[in-house]
């Protein structure tokens, strides 16, 4: 599951400010993905379905941060969902056999099968969820001390017929209705497991990601407060005011010949702001919003900061 952890986004473009948690996010979906990889045993047509829950988490996340704090999309493509589950039940009569070997096949062309599954049996009862994305044609069970014949799949789950090895093991299977699931385009045999991420390692991650996006969204969320408050409006109006009032009560440089004589004094003066114009310039300083801030100072701790550092 080697890749770009950039590529775990679709193609767009976000503010350099949030490059961090855009890159914190994708480092926590690739361990996901690649987590779920290494427990889709099978081969790409069958194969074992991934834990749910990290990767729900993840995407539950992003749809409640995405538009606040302006997060890439998610490529999709990576973990395309399936509604095509079957739950394989193993009931163990038993107690010696260990471990089951389930065959599938998918032609009646091929002699031997498309895919071995090992299953081992903790308990009595071993539950098991399959993802097909092929049309399974038959399938058979072998243990540590049985085997069994070829039996059709149309047979075993169309019409609900139990799979029997003596009175030792009892397979059924029925699809999984109104359920679907996420996939990762790859199967645990390709990987490198030494790569694979610890799901406890998962979680902690999950948690530190969840605390950064709520730290970033009170930041954000602040920023966007100071923006529309009415100080901030005062001031931005001041401030463009001040250019204006500048411009209006402008004048030239004294220079010490220029007050010589009493026709220079006049002309001085009649290049001074005239009492029409200081009149605006004074009317400029009359700004609205000031009036609604509230003139007592209120001292404050911020036991609350935005993000801790």
């Amino acid at each position: 599951f080697g890749r770009n952890v950039w590529s775990l986004f679709v193609s767009g473009s976000t503010d350099h400010a949030h490059n961090d948690i855009d890159h914190c996010f994708a480092s926590v979906v690739h361990d996901i993905l690649l987590f779920m990889q290494s427990q889709q045993r099978g081969i790409h047509r069958i194969f074992t379905m991934a834990r749910q829950e990290e990767l729900n988490k993840v995407i539950e996340l992003h749809r409640k941060y995405q538009s606040v704090i302006n997060i890439l999309p998610l490529n999709e493509q990576l973990f395309p969902e399936s509604k095509s589950i079957f739950i394989l039940r193993i009931d163990r009569s038993d107690w010696r056999v260990q471990q089951t070997i389930v065959l599938f096949w998918d032609s009646d062309k091929e002699k031997d099968p498309c895919l071995i599954l090992p299953v081992q049996l903790n308990s009595n009862l071993q539950q098991i969820y399959i993802v097909v994305k092929t049309h399974v044609t038959h399938l058979a069970v072998c243990t540590d001390y049985y085997s069994g014949n070829k039996m059709k799949w149309s047979t075993f789950v169309d019409n609900q017929i139990p799979y029997h090895i003596q009175n030792h093991i009892k397979l059924t299977c029925q699809p999984v209705y109104n359920k679907k699931c996420y996939t990762v385009n790859g199967v645990g045999s390709e990987l490198n497991q030494e790569h694979v991420p610890w799901i406890g390692d998962l979680q902690k991650d999950l948690t530190e990601l969840e605390h950064q996006l709520l730290s970033q969204y009170k930041l954000t969320k602040e920023h966007s407060e100071f923006l529309a408050s009415s100080i901030t409006r005062a001031i931005d109006k001041l401030t463009i005011h001040m250019k204006d009032i500048l411009t209006i009560i402008s004048y030239v440089k004294l220079n010490p010949n220029d007050l010589s004589s009493p026709t220079d004094i006049y002309k001085l003066f009649m290049q001074l702001p005239r009492i029409d114009n200081l009149k605006k310039a004074l009317d400029l300083l009359e700004i609205s919003e000031f009036t609604s801030i509230s003139p007592v100072i209120q001292y404050v701790n911020d036991d609350d900061p935005a993000i801790d550092v």
